[in-house]
């Protein structure tokens, strides 16, 4: 029987910034019997967080660019 995610913003984020929770998360989205599955405004969020955290710079602008061009 498959396993499925539903994912939310914060959730997601952890793929891209190391925090608690990263490498779990990390697992299952790279399990191959696994459906993953995010809410229609969550890329909508996702790129919000990549913008602020650019803008405050948590993050190096290349990271953040490249992180923005591969998600949904």
């Amino acid at each position: 029987m498959s396993v499925f995610y539903f994912y939310d913003n914060s959730a997601l984020l952890k793929n891209y910034f190391d925090e608690k929770g990263s490498i779990w998360l990390r697992q299952q989205l790279s399990a191959i019997d696994t459906l993953h599955v995010i809410g229609v405004l969550t890329c909508v969020e996702v790129f919000a967080s990549f913008a602020h955290a650019r803008k405050v710079k948590y993050r190096s602008v290349e990271i953040l660019d490249k992180a923005m061009s591969v998600t949904c």
